[in-house]
């Protein structure tokens, strides 16, 4: 089977109260920020690092977001228009690098995605826009209405698949843009959008607030800035003609793909910060899983974390399931062995403590049953109970 990387992230920033505990799912991992270890620090001109010097260039309107940057020039929103720099000079921002977008009254300019290397997507609450370049700067360029039955509902509501096409959410469902066309991508679960009675049914009343972000071939879709609305959708674009989805009960308030370490990170609104990844398939083989965590500073003293029990996220194929778990703590292996019995056919999660906590930097999960049942695994977690200077 595939192997998976779990990382737990920034264990650092708890405090070691007494039954501290961090649930993970859907290979969801807590980086507990929510209480942090000493002072944060202020972010000034001289730890930032200072490019320009407002008082000698063209500043940027004050409204500018979504900033975007394509062929050495940075785009970004201001009002319904796209503002841009000069090529290689993001301190100047003329007054005159600005295209207007759609309808200046009536409609909306919502985001701004690069596709591909030189066209900037835009798009409104009700249409879809291509501004190409022709030549070697934005000044030389075109604006081309692409032809869409529906337009973005947020200003976070696209992302980018790393095949290039972009995926964005209206108010009818989810559509691709693959540079040429608009199409829907959401028939299968259209009742999520039209059925107000449905269990996962998407609100449209907070489709303004949407997070989106892509990690690999996969769409994580936030609708959690509301109770009322706390779904976190999962979009599988592997084969982009045939999706794949799932849901779960998250509300998450933030999604960001840190593009340098590949990794889509998440927060919630109680200060909770995730990283995200997604659930990897075998046949009758085991599955291997490795977890490395991060020591960190308490009280003077380097601390590591206590594993105390396993949660596995799993559809088991009804097959009784064995989980053993090797923690690595400066070359010293402690190994512990679970067996999960009477499990059933279907996603599920499985919660059991190990016999006795045991300490690593670094652990490995084997996941294996004796049955040649087809088995899907989609997150390996732990709950933590207290940390233990070393």
């Amino acid at each position: 089977g595939e192997s998976g990387v779990y990382s737990a992230r920034n264990q650092a920033q708890y405090p070691m109260t007494a039954s501290l505990r961090a649930k993970f799912h859907n290979r969801i991992n807590e980086a507990r920020t929510n209480t942090m270890v000493g002072e944060p620090r202020e972010i000034t001109p001289s730890n930032l690092g200072l490019l320009a010097d407002w008082t000698d260039h063209d500043q940027p309107p004050s409204d500018i977001r979504n900033l975007r940057l394509m062929n050495g020039q940075v785009f970004g929103i201001t009002g319904n228009s796209v503002q841009f720099t000069r090529t290689i000079q993001p301190e100047h921002w003329p007054a005159l690098y600005e295209f207007k977008v759609g309808r200046q009254s009536g409609e909306t300019l919502q985001a701004i995605e690069v596709y591909r290397e030189n066209n900037l997507v835009c798009y409104t609450d009700s249409s879809v826009w291509r501004f190409q370049l022709i030549g070697v700067s934005a000044i030389d360029s075109r604006l081309v209405q692409i032809q869409s039955p529906v337009g973005c509902v947020g200003k976070r509501a696209v992302a980018v698949l790393d095949q290039g096409p972009h995926v964005f959410m209206a108010k009818s469902g989810l559509y691709i843009f693959d540079g040429d066309r608009v199409q829907e991508a959401s028939f299968a679960i259209e009742e999520l959008f039209e059925d107000s009675d449905h269990e996962d049914y998407i609100n449209p009343t907070y489709m303004s607030t949407v997070q989106m972000a892509a990690h690999r071939d996969r769409i994580w879709i936030s609708n959690g800035r509301d109770a009322a609305n706390d779904r976190l959708l999962v979009v599988d674009f592997q084969d982009i003609q045939n999706p794949k989805f799932s849901t779960k009960v998250d509300s998450i308030t933030t999604l960001w793909r840190e593009e340098g370490g590949n990794v889509l990170v998440g927060g919630t609104a109680d200060g909770r910060m995730f990283t995200m990844d997604s659930g990897n398939a075998d046949g009758h083989t085991a599955i291997q899983w490795d977890v490395k965590t991060k020591d960190f500073v308490h009280n003077d003293e380097t601390v590591v974390s206590r594993y105390q029990k396993v949660v596995l996220d799993a559809d088991t194929g009804g097959a009784d399931t064995t989980v053993t778990v090797n923690a690595n703590l400066d070359d010293k292996i402690q190994t512990a062995t679970l067996t999960f019995t009477g499990t059933q056919a279907g996603r599920r999660t499985y919660q059991k403590r190990l016999p006795s906590f045991i300490q690593g930097r670094s652990v490995n999960v084997t996941v294996s049953s004796s049955a040649k049942a087809a088995r899907h695994l989609y997150g390996v977690g732990f709950e933590y109970e207290g940390a233990e200077g070393v």
